[in-house]
């Protein structure tokens, strides 16, 4: 889980980060409910996704931002400790601005 929330940011690939963003959606949806949730939420992956999508945010990258704005909304969708902390980190503030970069271009 740390790996996947070290290949999120910094944004070193658009491709990679997105891929991962995936990933990291799909292992929330399959650990929801389990043990494994717990496990995916205390790994910093939601704080990684947040500071992505402040990146997609100031660089326009689309793909970045959809990837990553699906995966803390699988992540937080079911989990109010995952809420608590997309909220921590500013996550509402990230997915304002990046609305704002793709509706002004």
């Amino acid at each position: 889980m740390h790996l996947l929330a070290a290949l999120i940011y910094p944004v070193r690939s658009c491709h990679v980060t997105t891929e991962v963003a995936r990933a990291a959606s799909n292992l929330a949806f399959y650990a929801r409910g389990t043990k494994k949730e717990s496990t995916l939420l205390t790994s910093g992956i939601i704080s990684e996704l947040v500071k992505a999508l402040q990146w997609s945010a100031a660089h326009g990258d689309e793909d970045v931002a959809q990837s990553c704005s699906m995966a803390l909304a699988d992540l937080c969708l079911d989990s109010p400790a995952g809420r608590r902390e997309a909220a921590a980190c500013g996550a509402a503030v990230a997915l304002k601005a990046v609305s704002q970069a793709i509706d002004d271009p």
